[in-house]
This record gives C-alpha cells, sequence and structure tokens, in this order.
C-alpha cells in the first residue's frame, strides 16, 4: 500500500474501492444521514453498529461518534471539564483542541510540549498546593494530550505518563484523531504504539 502523507487521509483509505462500496450501500440505506447532531435530528442503527464496533474494536467500554470530527475534541473537554476543575494541556495541542481548553470552565494549566518533567512539575506544584486544603476543596486533575500531534507529528509519551498518574491522580485525556487508524500493529493507534492498553486512559478521541 501507499502512504499519503500531503493530508490526514495517510492510508488512501478515502480512495479504496472497498470505502466508496460501502459508501455507496450507505446511501442507498440511509440517504444523505440525518445531516446534523445526533442530539436534534435523530440517531439511526448505523449509528449504534458503528459505535459498539469501534468499542469492541478498541477494547473499550464505550464509543460515542460525532457526526463533525474537527468539533470532536472542542466539544468533549468542556463536556468533562467542570468549573473548579484544573487541566494540564501540553501546549503542542491543536487549534481545536485548544479551543476544547478554552470553552472549558476549568483552570488550565499549559506545560511544555512532550515534557514529561516539566509536566510533573507543574502536578508536583499542585500537589502540594493542595496539602493545604481540606480534601473537599481539592480540584479535580485532566491532563490532556495529543497521541500524534498535529503540528509536530510527534508522539505523546503516553507511559511515562500514565506513571505520572499513579503518583499523582489525574484523568488522561488523549486526541489521537491522527493516530487512530495509522499508528500501531493494528491501526489502535498510539496507545497501541506504546504498549499502553485502552483501559488505561480515561477518554481517548480518534
Amino acid at each position: 500500500g501507499e502512504l499519503d502523507l500531503r493530508r490526514t487521509d495517510f492510508l488512501r483509505m478515502t480512495v479504496d474501492p472497498r470505502t466508496k462500496s460501502a459508501a455507496e450501500a450507505a446511501l442507498y440505506k440511509y440517504g444523505c444521514g440525518t445531516c446534523g447532531p445526533r442530539g436534534f435530528y435523530g440517531t439511526l442503527d448505523a449509528h449504534i453498529h458503528i459505535e459498539k464496533a469501534l468499542a469492541t474494536f478498541l477494547g473499550t467500554e464505550r464509543a460515542i461518534i460525532y457526526s463533525f470530527g474537527i468539533a470532536t475534541i472542542s466539544s468533549v473537554v468542556p463536556a468533562f471539564v467542570r468549573k473548579g476543575d484544573l487541566l494540564f494541556v501540553d501546549d503542542g495541542v491543536h487549534f481545536t483542541a485548544a479551543v476544547g481548553t478554552r470553552l472549558a470552565r476549568g483552570s488550565v494549566r499549559p506545560f511544555a510540549h512532550n515534557d514529561v518533567a516539566a509536566l510533573e512539575a507543574a502536578l508536583a506544584a499542585q500537589a502540594r498546593a493542595d496539602e493545604t486544603l481540606p480534601p473537599s476543596k481539592v480540584a479535580r486533575r485532566f491532563v490532556l494530550v495529543e497521541g500524534l500531534y498535529m503540528n509536530s507529528g510527534d508522539v505523546a509519551p503516553l507511559t511515562a505518563i500514565l506513571e505520572l498518574r499513579k503518583k499523582y491522580g489525574f484523568y488522561l485525556i488523549v486526541d489521537d484523531s491522527l493516530g487512530f487508524g495509522s499508528l500501531g500493529a493494528t491501526g489502535r493507534g498510539a496507545p497501541e504504539l506504546c504498549g499502553v492498553p485502552p483501559h488505561e486512559i480515561d477518554l481517548y478521541v480518534g
């Protein structure tokens, strides 16, 4: 097969005859779909089938599909990060991930790109500050990284980040929009490439 590094369709799946055939079959059965968010225009059986197939493929509890890929991470982050939460963000994340951090009501703490030591320093500083607070006042912590970074092509050091989670405790969000389907022995993305089991990632966006 060929690799196409000029666009995000690295494996040229959009021009594969099998993809075209499946797309044509779906068009004949469903037309052009609901033409909008499922919350407004409804859910088709195809949505449920794809979600179940993705969850099985990734070995996750559940999967949710969005109708507009670029809006996924920018809506997922504010859906989970609430007011009062802390969001530690790699400063190399792409534009739509950055939009999500601005829409979230939590306090954003950027750290140097792919710098595990910088992330640990930020987490350690927060841990020291938390020691002065009663447990009810300690904020939830989230860490947001990309699996395969759109702006640089770097892969996140997921194994090292998960070691930090054992020490400091946080929810890990991985936006692997480019890595899913292109990295790993079976296309399961940056976690598979790094040898990280799917259940270790709290929120995986592909």
